[in-house]
């Protein structure tokens, strides 16, 4: 015979503190259930009440003006190095303790809901190679709280079909860096206090296919490197112009050669079978520009034609992603030319991707020192000014900690006394012990 274990569940278990005296009993044992979007409920731990109909007694929460902050895989690692004493880097002693102060600094302004960190798709994937998959995972959900980007290709596919369409009726393209349109939750939420992940048990095979697709990017902008280095009359000009102008072919001959494979599935390869069956975001920006040219009135036939045309437009410049990648792009080019002997770092085209995503959106971000530097050079920098993103690195982080504590230093006395009143006096207490509690 199963023996079958009894859980046995009590609401009184979900209402916790600060307790204040509940107007029905008397006792202070009338506790915090939930907080969620502008209000948070309370209910008695003694007596249940409110019970009936209204099951909790509701308040409302002032609106939240949370500043963006983008935190790179680098920044990530740091932090859970420095907290986690399972890793080899902590038991040596060797990390650079500012990285507790960071962490302290950072959660600290999450808790205070005072900034958000969201996570991306750079971060699972980057996690998911190393072995500290979970311990990386557990702190940018710290800070994330919830809060994902949308993967990056929808990102940048939704800037081209917002361009597509203004080309399309002829008026002039402006930019929407509404950070709302990008992410799965409203990152001006109150937060509740529970986080809730979702685990993932079997990473090999996703985590060996991250690896092989990090590898040949590498190469391939390894051999790009070579070729820049012979192309010594060329200016940074002409590299932006030439990478922004080259988008538009690259997807159209990727989408081409997809319906090649697709027509006769048999002659190809296994894996190039498995392309057909999960096309890349090439195929998929070419169908929802169809979608989107025949909303318009563009017939059938002349569907791709007409969406050619637009993919070698020359404005395409005017794109952000592919603006800010062109311009990084055009970087690492000057530097080639100019006698850089080594290729970027494997590092570095995630780093671009990254930047050229994200940049925009954020308040502020902090980048790998690499990528920085790249970014603080003319005539990258004046270009960049546009977005009013704040740009930090290692290199920088003393500057990180002085921008995290202005943000601080910002908050009113009531802000502060509604924080102790709905999560307590004790809530900004930084997680240290994140790993070992």
């Amino acid at each position: 015979m199963t023996k079958v274990k009894l859980f046995k569940f009590d609401p009184r278990d979900l209402i916790s503190p600060p307790f204040i005296t509940c107007p029905n009993c008397n006792k202070k044992r009338f506790g915090i259930i939930s907080i969620r979007n502008n209000f948070y409920s309370r209910r008695c731990k003694n007596c249940l009440y409110p019970v009936g109909t209204n099951r909790t007694a509701d308040y409302y929460l002032p609106d939240l003006n949370k500043k963006v902050i983008y935190l790179d895989q680098f920044a990530i690692s740091e932090m859970m190095k420095i907290l986690n004493p399972n890793t080899r880097a902590n038991r040596k002693g060797t990390l650079n303790k500012i990285w507790l102060d960071v962490f302290e600094k950072i959660h600290k302004l999450c808790k205070m809901q005072l900034i958000i960190c969201p996570d991306s798709n750079y971060h699972h994937d980057e996690s998911i190679v190393s072995p500290f998959f979970k311990d990386l995972k557990r702190i940018y959900e710290l800070f994330s709280h919830g809060i994902t980007f949308s993967d990056s290709f929808s990102i940048q596919n939704r800037q081209i079909l917002n361009h597509a369409k203004c080309w399309l009726e002829k008026s002039k393209y402006e930019p929407d860096f509404d950070i709302n349109d990008i992410v799965d939750n409203d990152i001006n939420s109150w937060q509740d206090r529970i986080i809730i992940s979702v685990d993932f048990s079997n990473t090999k095979y996703l985590s060996d296919e991250i690896r092989k697709s990090r590898e040949s990017i590498h190469n391939n902008f390894k051999q790009l490197f070579d070729f820049w280095k012979k192309e010594k009359d060329k200016s940074f000009q002409y590299f932006f112009e030439r990478e922004s102008k080259n988008y538009g072919r690259v997807v159209l001959e990727g989408y081409l050669s997809y319906l090649i494979k697709w027509q006769n599935p048999q002659v190809f390869s296994e894996q190039e079978v498995e392309e057909i069956i999960f096309p890349s975001n090439n195929v998929i920006l070419i169908h929802q520009l169809q979608s989107l040219f025949e909303q318009y009135g563009v017939k059938k036939a002349n569907l791709i034609e007409k969406i050619a045309e637009y993919l070698f437009t020359p404005f395409f410049d005017e794109i952000p992603f592919i603006k800010i990648s062109s311009l990084l792009i055009a970087g690492l080019a000057r530097r080639a030319i100019s006698g850089q002997k080594k290729p970027p770092n494997q590092g570095m085209a995630n780093d671009i991707f990254i930047v050229a995503t994200f940049f925009p959106y954020v308040d502020a971000i902090f980048i790998d020192n690499g990528c920085y530097s790249l970014l603080n050079e003319n005539p990258i920098k004046e270009y960049i000014k546009e977005y009013n993103t704040q740009y930090f690195c290692q290199n920088t982080i003393e500057e990180f900690l002085e921008y995290l504590g202005d943000i601080e230093k910002s908050t009113s006395e009531t802000h502060i006394q509604i924080l102790n009143n709905v999560y307590g006096e004790q809530w900004l207490r930084p997680y240290f012990d994140v790993f070992t509690h």
